[in-house]
């Protein structure tokens, strides 16, 4: 059992998920999570969103799902030309990473500074749109955006 230092609040390291509490005192490991917030259910109260995986820009008008059928959790949601990963859902099993032909997911520490704000999007498309169980086949010109950059005018919510 972790014994807070003299002084310490431990209550100070919680915080409450849509679904779970968690201590970071207890559960973080040494990770770092993100600085980002959404609404709670007390109002004017923020609350981190813990991501564990993140999608990134390269996924707009590709939306290859391989990663949806390994899976083991269901936690990709569709929408019309992305994929994201409900936080709630995802329980960190990176079996999604090695699946993605177009290298759109990684862990929420490896995100590039320049999409930093993937990390927001993800989860607020999460709450929007439905999960996906079982892969379809790409968008049909994939292939000619898989590889471009600056894609996020693309994004259709």
């Amino acid at each position: 059992m972790i014994k807070p230092k003299p002084g310490h609040d431990p209550d100070q390291n919680r915080f409450a998920t849509s679904r779970l509490e968690f201590n970071l005192s207890r559960h973080s490991a040494g990770r770092t999570w993100p600085a980002v917030f959404a609404p709670s259910d007390q109002p004017q109260a923020l609350a981190p969103i813990l991501m564990t995986h993140v999608v990134l820009e390269s996924c707009i008008r590709c939306k290859y799902t391989d990663c949806v059928d390994v899976c083991p959790v269901d936690c990709f949601r569709e929408g019309p030309n992305f994929l994201t990963i409900d936080p709630d859902e995802c329980i960190d099993c990176a079996v999604c990473i090695p699946e993605c032909p177009v290298n759109a997911i990684v862990p929420e520490e490896d995100v590039p500074n320049d999409q930093q704000h993937f990390i927001k999007l993800n989860a607020e498309l999460a709450t929007k749109w439905p999960s996906i169980t079982r892969s379809k086949a790409g968008l049909p010109d994939a292939d000619e955006w898989k590889d471009r950059k600056d894609k996020l005018d693309q994004l259709q919510r």
